[in-house]
């Protein structure tokens, strides 16, 4: 396999865009916790790759192309793991430049106190029994339940508040215990029925009757306390120390010393902004009501181009660049890629203003496929009360005279109603949809609001 490392770069991006724009061609398939991590990638990783790509010389590239990649790898083994099959599938082996980067299992990690606080782990009779010494999980209570869909599949997560069964410094925040379910096959929840929980290695039941099922669940636990658990001072006594720590962070430094051109800079911040986007396309923040597919497809090719730009060593290039992506984005996306230039670069005058497309007038769909569903308890603390939400996004039919379906969100506070149930996890059924209402599948998912 051949070894420009700054092709390999290159190339790594144009693999996250081309995994966005499949994942989100078709909403009834929707991934959005692949979208988020295929753009996620580049949240500090895209001015590496333009410092790269504006590195004038074949071998001085090469080399801050290795040290881009490297810093990009020391971000955990399934960031490794992610930069090896794609690099792969362009034709790229970086085993040999990723081999000895980091810890290569989920380990607890120290804060900048050195305390310690959990890795994620699966749900085991050992993993289990910890928790059940170190919390009350009979009186824990549902503070969020939310399922996504994953192409065919359909995950869950949940998070219970627990009280501590040991003593926490001051007055501590609650602990949050979260279980994350790969491959839903039964869920059954009801927004009154939330309290007490017991943990399985298929899964999780809570209250009188709610449950989610699944072959693989795992269990990640949020408290600042945790090193004083039973559990948590077992850990500390063998966990690396927090210098071991900084020091492994510090063996791969980040690539820095190679100063932007204005233009180039602000290719790169529009691009950053639109993996920002991108990133969060599990909550249909798309900019403009564009989709996932359509943003991802005005980028699509980004790292080939950004290196031919700087290849070009003229202050013309990256601008052309940037001119090409409004042109792209066309009517729908050119008035984001304005405003994102104006907010943030100050460089509007590269793309013409336009007027943003006026919203299609939407019907009441009778049909639709569900792509995610939460539920958010109602939340009071002494600076502020959040009233309970709900969010739900559907594949719905396409418009007439369209050919695509589409996403569409339906997302409120002041849940009054959520009742959840497996049938909903299926594929398309029928949709009820009224102001303050929704009803998926007969009554599988229905949630209610009080009147505007």
């Amino acid at each position: 396999m051949p070894q420009d490392l700054s092709g390999a770069l290159a190339a790594l991006l144009d693999r996250s865009l081309e995994l966005i724009t499949d994942t989100a061609a078709d909403p009834r398939r929707f991934d959005g916790a692949l979208i988020h991590q295929s753009a996620d990638v580049w949240d500090n990783n895209l001015l590496p790759l333009f410092r790269v790509a504006c590195t004038k010389g074949a071998w001085r590239r090469e080399r801050r192309a290795r040290v881009a990649l490297r810093w990009m790898g020391a971000f955990g083994a399934s960031r490794r793991q992610w930069m090896l099959e794609q690099a792969a599938v362009a034709g790229y082996d970086l085993a040999p430049l990723l081999a000895g980067l980091g810890f290569d299992t989920p380990l607890p990690y120290r804060d900048h106190l050195g305390r310690v606080h959990p890795a994620r782990q699966a749900l085991s009779t050992q993993s289990i029994a910890d928790v059940r010494a170190d919390y009350e999980l009979e009186a824990a209570v549902v503070r969020r339940l939310a399922v996504n869909r994953a192409g065919t599949r359909m995950n869950a997560s949940l998070r219970f508040a627990v009280p501590r069964r040991f003593t926490a410094d001051g007055e501590a925040d609650e602990a949050l215990l979260s279980v994350h379910l790969a491959e839903v096959s039964a869920v059954r929840f009801d927004y009154d029925d939330t309290r007490g929980v017991v943990l399985g290695a298929d899964g999780v039941r809570w209250g009188a009757s709610g449950r989610v099922t699944a072959p693989d669940a795992r269990l990640s636990i949020d408290d600042r306390q945790w090193h004083l658990s039973a559990a948590g001072r077992q850990v500390a006594a063998t966990a690396p120390s927090l210098d071991d720590c900084l020091a492994e962070l510090r063996r791969v430094p980040e690539l820095r010393g190679v100063p932007l051109r204005w233009d180039a800079y602000t290719a790169a911040r529009l691009l950053h902004c639109a993996m920002l986007e991108l990133r969060a396309a599990r909550h249909l923040r798309a900019p403009g009501g564009t989709s996932a597919a359509e943003l991802s497809r005005v980028f699509a090719g980004a790292g080939t181009e950004i290196m031919a730009a700087g290849a070009r060593h003229r202050g013309g290039a990256f601008r052309d660049l940037v001119r090409s992506w409004a042109e792209r984005g066309g009517p729908a996306l050119r008035p984001w890629i304005a405003d994102t230039l104006r907010t943030f670069t100050h460089s509007a005058d590269l793309v013409p203003a336009a007027e943003r497309p006026r919203a299609p007038e939407d019907d009441r769909p009778d049909r639709a496929v569900l792509v995610s569903a939460s539920w958010d308890a109602a939340s009071h603390t002494r600076t502020y009360a959040q009233p309970a939400r709900t969010a739900v996004q559907l594949a719905v039919p396409p418009l007439l005279g369209a050919a695509d379906w589409r996403l569409r969100r339906v997302a409120r506070d002041g849940c009054a109603t959520f009742h959840l149930r497996t049938r909903a996890l299926t594929d398309e059924g029928p949709l009820a949809l009224a102001d303050h209402s929704l009803d998926l599948h007969d009554g599988a998912l229905v949630v209610s609001y009080g009147a505007a």
